[in-house]
């Protein structure tokens, strides 16, 4: 089935949530790297390509910190 591309995206969004799930149960590469498929292709519907994502996530980290040093922000 075709869909326009307004439901293309709409359908990812679920998706996305789909595969999160799918994820927190198996805890698989592979139903991460999922994860990361469906975020690349709403990056495309929202009119970035991956590389914009990486550098709008990099600025972030610089400009908040990342995950790796095991810190976080609560609220």
């Amino acid at each position: 089935m075709h869909v326009s591309p307004k439901e293309k995206c709409e359908l990812l969004k679920s998706k996305l949530i789909e595969e999160v799930e799918e994820f927190l149960q198996s805890n698989s590469l592979e139903e991460l790297a999922d994860i990361l498929e469906v975020v690349e292709a709403l990056g495309k519907c929202l009119g970035a390509e991956w590389g914009e994502l990486m550098q709008i996530k990099e600025v972030k980290k610089r400009e908040r910190g990342g995950f790796e040093e095991g810190w976080v922000m609560l609220e």
